[in-house]
């Protein structure tokens, strides 16, 4: 994706060979694809707040966390990879082509697999607190 926004920002000429979706080329869909990325931005630099010294990439079985659900994590049980998602979409809605269509799929089935991971090790790592955690509170939101 970094890729992509640098080719797509320095060489808009390239735009056609990304297979623009026409149909979606609208101002207003540019618009909220920009609000939305927008929006992406200030969720995960929130949720990543929220996560005080819980926050880790990846999984990690060496270092004991505390699950966290106050903050946005009271509303979703992912709200980073929700805010992920969101960019995914806000990209393609801001430059829909196949590639940016591409990522947004790849993205979603990727970050799925990750919480179904996650999901599996917190479970493990905090057992029935995370179980009722998981029972209230939504996987996105």
């Amino acid at each position: 994706m970094f890729i992509y926004t640098n080719a797509y920002a320095f060489f808009p000429e390239w735009h056609k060979a990304f297979l623009p979706i026409e149909q979606l080329d609208w101002d207003y869909l540019k618009l909220l694809g920009l609000v939305l990325l927008g929006i992406s931005l200030a969720w995960t630099i929130v949720a990543q707040t929220h996560m005080k010294n819980s926050w880790r990439i990846g999984i990690d079985a060496t270092i004991k966390t505390e699950l966290i659900t106050t903050g946005l994590f009271s509303v979703s049980r992912n709200p980073i990879f929700f805010g992920m998602i969101l960019s995914l979409l806000g990209l393609f809605l801001t430059t829909p082509n196949a590639l940016t269509f591409l990522f947004l799929i790849l993205g979603y089935v990727l970050i799925q697999i990750q919480i179904r991971l996650e999901e599996d090790f917190l479970t493990k790592e905090h057992g029935q607190m995370y179980l009722d955690y998981k029972e209230n509170v939504r996987r996105l939101i």
